[in-house]
């Protein structure tokens, strides 16, 4: 059985004590309790009636329920010992053992005088020796073995509570020794008493008044030789135990110059020793303690300082690093607007490349062009001669045809005029025409009025009628065509002024011509110089902006370059800049750190304040 798992079930020592004592009280007054009444309703409350209440056979079974009970309140009690947590406590357990066995002794003896006093009434008085060495070998065999099983019970877990004492050997031998006497010493007196008291020549009630007094004498020497076997052992074991008790308190109590001398060689001797050397190698590590307490209060200075210092530290590189942040951060501002513009220089170069390689193309272009343009400026200068030739010759022609057209209008104002006469003869024919008719028309009439005479005349009349509306027709005919003519002629006239206009205005197109060919000459002679020096120019520009192409060229190089430097510093920024992110993070890490080993410091220090005045209550 465990021992911690018997003291949780066990009470406090008081308690057992006081259980002790009732049960003891009460084994010693159960047979009376029990007895009386019937002895009273039997009427043999008197000396000799309680004598044969107690040999009826059912007192025997209530005293065997008595001593049952008995025997399990001494095992609680035995147990109760093996819950020790101190000395002290065993000391106290030990006087409960004590007690328990005296009453389990007083029961024995009991349970021997009643039955001898009932085989008393017997009229066989040899019985009492063989029924009291009966009683007594039953007890010896019943008792001793349940006591040594209660001591060695209580040996293993003291040796458990103790392990120091060596196994309590010496104890558990002292006490099985002392248990074993006092109960076969017990015994034997009893078994002797009665073998004595068979020989005695006494009858009827003097046997059993002389049995009594021989078994009270009896009883009261074994109870004499169980105190003082008690005694003994009390002071033989509870002494010393009281002697490591005191050092202990003593100890307890901060003095730990207090020394366990051993007054026996046994476990309880080894206990002492061991208290002893306990109490020497604690004063040895009390000193120690006290001396690692002043380093420590030195070390506790020293890193209460580094804690400030690092603290003071942790504030300034946390400064600095904001302020690098900060620096970074512009630099990277920076950085980035120059990767800009160099971009921008580098897209501004490109677009100045192509410009200039179109410029470098259209320069070709123009030398070419400007050396066709001046061989087309001396062949223009050759042309405009020629067109000066030409235009002399226009203006002559021009005079001459001038004049013609003159003459021509004259002409056909003279036709126009004739014209104008031609419809006077023509508007007369028309006239004679309408006459003639009218005369026929009345010879026709005349002629009908002479019948056949007329009728020949009237042919004749028929004829010219018809000859005068032919006439007439003719005359309209005429009339129509004169005025087509006239109106042809007008034409002609208005067509004629024109065309002398036109020509007027040709002669001074042709004059003007003339005036811009010799500009155009002297113009010509001047592009054709102009475009020499153009052409001439041209190359200059030419070579220039293949110069500024393969400027451009490296620019555009270099410019590239410097973006990728541009990138790489970007890029070791965004490094330096995580590096700092890191380093704040790491910063508020050794931060929180610095101040967790602060709160741990002012911890320790109290702590270790504590331990100081906790050590210095000790003496050594």
């Amino acid at each position: 059985m465990n021992a911690s798992a018997d003291t949780s079930r066990y009470p406090q020592i008081g308690t057992l004590q006081f259980e002790a004592a009732i049960v003891g009280t009460g084994i010693a007054l159960f047979p009376l309790i029990l007895l009386a009444p019937f002895a009273y309703l039997t009427g043999y409350f008197t000396l000799e009636g309680l004598l044969s209440v107690l040999s009826m056979p059912w007192s025997y079974l209530l005293l065997f329920i008595a001593i049952g009970a008995h025997f399990l309140a001494s095992r609680a009690i035995l147990r109760s010992a093996a819950a020790a947590e101190t000395a002290k406590d065993l000391s106290s357990r030990f006087n409960m053992l004590f007690i328990a066995s005296g009453i389990e002794l007083a029961a024995v003896i009991g349970i021997c005088l009643v039955i001898v006093i009932g085989l008393a009434r017997i009229d066989f008085p040899h019985i009492y020796p063989i029924t009291a060495g009966f009683i007594a070998a039953f007890e010896m065999m019943i008792m001793i073995p349940f006591i040594a099983k209660q001591i060695h019970d209580l040996e293993r877990h003291l040796k458990g509570r103790f392990p120091e004492s060596g196994g309590w050997l010496g104890i558990r031998t002292k006490l099985t020794f002392y248990v074993s006497t006092i109960f076969s010493g017990t015994c034997l007196f009893l078994f002797m008493t009665n073998v004595t008291a068979s020989f005695v020549p006494l009858t009827g009630r003097s046997l059993v008044l002389g049995i009594v007094h021989l078994n009270m004498i009896a009883c009261a020497v074994a109870l004499s030789m169980v105190f003082v076997l008690m005694s003994q052992l009390v002071s033989y074991i509870i002494n010393p135990l009281k002697s490591l008790v005191s050092g202990f308190e003593t100890g307890a109590g901060g003095d730990l110059r207090a020394r366990s001398i051993p007054t026996t060689t046994d476990e309880i001797g080894a206990a002492m020793l061991s208290a002893d050397r306990f109490f020497t190698g604690l004063r040895s590590n009390i000193g120690t303690l006290k001396r690692l307490l002043g380093t420590l209060a030195e070390l506790r200075d020293h890193l209460t300082a580094q804690v400030d210092t690092t603290a003071k530290s942790i504030l300034q590189i946390t400064a600095v690093s904001a302020q690098t942040r900060d620096k970074v951060d512009e630099q990277a501002g920076s950085v980035n607007e120059t990767a800009a513009a160099i971009e921008q220089l580098t897209r501004n170069i490109d677009s100045l490349t192509r410009q200039i390689e179109i410029q470098s193309q259209e320069v070709e272009r123009s030398g070419s062009a400007m050396l066709e343009m001046t061989g087309a400026a001396r062949k223009m200068h050759e042309a405009t001669g020629e067109n000066a030739k030409t235009t002399q010759s226009l203006v002559n022609l021009a005079d001459t045809n001038q004049a013609l057209i003159g003459k021509m209008m004259e002409e056909i104002t003279r036709i126009s005029r004739s014209s104008e006469h031609l419809a006077e003869s023509n508007q007369l024919i028309a006239n004679v025409a309408s006459q003639t008719n009218l005369l026929a028309m009345n010879a026709a009439i005349e002629a009908a009025h002479a019948g056949e005479a007329g009728r020949g005349f009237s042919v004749v009349a028929d004829e010219i009628r018809k000859l005068a509306e032919l006439s007439t027709q003719q005359s309209k005919s005429i009339s129509e065509n004169q005025k087509t003519v006239v109106a042809s002629i007008h034409a002609i006239v208005q067509d004629s002024a024109k065309v002398e206009h036109a020509f007027r205005e040709m002669r001074e197109s042709v004059r003007t011509a003339d005036s811009l060919n010799s500009r155009m000459k002297e113009y010509t002679e001047l592009t054709a110089e102009r475009s020499a020096d153009v052409s001439r120019a041209l190359t200059q520009i030419g070579d220039v902006t293949a110069s500024v192409l393969s400027n451009s060229q490296e620019m555009r190089q270099g410019n590239k370059e410097m973006l990728e430097a541009v990138s790489h510093l970007r890029r070791l920024t965004q490094e330096i800049n995580d590096s700092i992110s890191s380093l704040g993070d790491d910063i508020s890490k050794v931060s929180s750190a610095g101040e967790r080993l602060r709160t741990d410091n002012e911890r320790t220090v109290e702590a270790t304040g504590e331990l100081d005045t906790i050590v210095s209550q000790y003496k050594i």
